[in-house]
């Protein structure tokens, strides 16, 4: 998997969990709310529990994508001279 392909589907999760946040704040959403009523428990999730999953996932993002990280990898992928 290259590095486009994960930062991808990094931003993915995090438009997906901020969309889902969306629509558990969203009161008028009647539809997506009977839909997720008889949807199974396992993913019947609480608003506070899908915004700690966004901040964490944020955070990773930012984490893995610090100029400081970059510097390391470059560093670790160059080429060495014995």
């Amino acid at each position: 998997m290259t590095i486009i392909n994960v930062s991808l589907l990094n931003v993915q999760l995090e438009v997906f969990l901020t969309q889902r946040l969306s629509e558990l704040h969203s009161k008028g959403n009647v539809l997506a709310s009977s839909h997720f009523t008889s949807a199974p428990a396992s993913i019947q999730v609480d608003d506070k529990v899908v915004e700690s999953m966004a901040t964490k996932v944020k955070d990773i993002i930012s984490r893995l994508t610090s100029v400081q990280l970059q510097h390391l990898m470059l560093i670790r992928n160059s080429p060495r001279q014995d």
